[in-house]
């Protein structure tokens, strides 16, 4: 697991907007690094600029990873793509040295996510 080397920002899309799961508002957000969930795969690990909400649940964090095989994690954060997106439920500590448990997150969409500059 790593530490991100700058603050990259991305723009993540689902739902109606952007693949599958629920239409959720076009979120910004910032990486914190990298960490591993299920069998050492690893994701992007996203803090959201903004609060969305989920079945009456804040989301403040997600972890990305490429839904593609071939796709990787750099190529997400040079050129972006499609990726599963997992959530970190509420009272989850989301440090990046951190390897997530299934009973920590919760995956709920395929999505769209972008850099942006800035």
């Amino acid at each position: 697991m790593s530490q991100s080397n700058s603050s990259r920002k991305f723009r993540i899309s689902c739902g109606a907007g952007g693949c599958f799961g629920p239409e959720l508002r076009l979120m910004t957000a910032e990486e914190i690094g990298e960490c591993s969930f299920l069998s050492g795969t690893h994701y992007l690990l996203l803090k959201l600029q903004q609060l969305a909400s989920y079945r009456n649940e804040l989301i403040e964090f997600v972890l990305v990873s490429p839904r593609y095989t071939g796709t990787s994690l750099e190529n997400l954060r040079t050129q972006g793509g499609v990726v599963a997106i997992t959530r970190v439920l509420p009272n989850v500590s989301a440090d990046i040295g951190k390897e997530f448990k299934t009973q920590e997150v919760d995956y709920f969409a395929v999505g769209d996510c972008k850099p942006v500059a800035g």
